[in-house]
């Protein structure tokens, strides 16, 4: 139960009771677990990806790596035949 006063100086006093306290309290930390968890969830998800996205640079690094060798030959046999 919500006790307001108004005192002489117009301020407005809320008290609340222990048990609201309590109940007021849990709501919060609910909602901070509840934020910790998505946080958590939200950061393995992007860490998964960036992995992923590793691997495919790796991937393209390698392919890009291997063709320019190839172009390098083909260069070299030109330039040996002129």
């Amino acid at each position: 139960m919500l006790n307001i006063n108004i005192d002489t100086h117009k301020k407005v006093v809320v008290t609340r009771t222990i048990s609201e306290k309590v109940n007021h309290l849990e709501e919060i930390m609910k909602c901070l677990a509840y934020g910790q968890l998505k946080t958590e969830t939200e950061l393995q998800e992007f860490k998964d990806e960036m992995k992923e996205f590793k691997e495919e640079m790796k991937e393209f690094k390698d392919c890009a790596k291997k063709l320019i060798e190839f172009l390098n030959k083909r260069w070299g046999n030109l330039a040996n035949k002129i």
